[in-house]
């Protein structure tokens, strides 16, 4: 049996009219994505690896608070909350506000960079993440286009 490794996130903002988003991101890890993140927790019941790691990739986020459940129990699913701002994560002109719905860019890089492929590509396990977004928008304003669901 394979294990079905998930990433579940829930994440709430407000809007504001300057471009800025303040709220909660709501991770839910299982099997190997549970161990990625508890890699890079390295133990650390207080999350400062975890901080350094999202200051680091993230520069742009301002973390007020992380809290996290099961970090020494495998068997359990991993749970993150984190807290925060992000300023200028909108832009703003005239009457619109453009938002990126996906706070994260995803691969950084291709993983897949030789030219030539002289063996097959293995995942050994399947992946699944789920993103949910809940955005309250500054008042006065309204929906115009919303992205479309995207399953690959």
């Amino acid at each position: 049996m394979r294990l079905k490794s998930t990433k579940g996130i829930l994440a709430k903002f407000d809007l504001d009219t300057e471009g800025g988003l303040s709220g909660t991101i709501n991770t839910t890890y299982t099997a190997y994505s549970a161990v990625d993140q508890r890699e890079i927790y390295a133990g650390k019941d207080d999350g400062v690896n975890k901080i350094k790691y999202l200051n680091k990739n993230l520069p742009d986020w301002s973390i007020k608070e992380l809290t996290v459940e099961n970090l020494d129990d495998a068997e359990k699913p991993l749970k993150e909350t984190i807290t925060l701002s992000i300023e200028n994560a909108a832009q703003i002109n005239d009457e619109r506000i453009y938002l990126k719905p996906t706070l994260q860019s995803g691969w950084e890089k291709n993983p897949f960079v030789s030219e030539k492929r002289a063996y097959p590509v293995e995942m050994p396990y399947p992946i699944n993440d789920l993103y949910s977004l809940i955005l309250t928008i500054p008042e006065g304003y309204s929906v115009e286009e919303l992205p479309k669901n995207t399953r690959l």
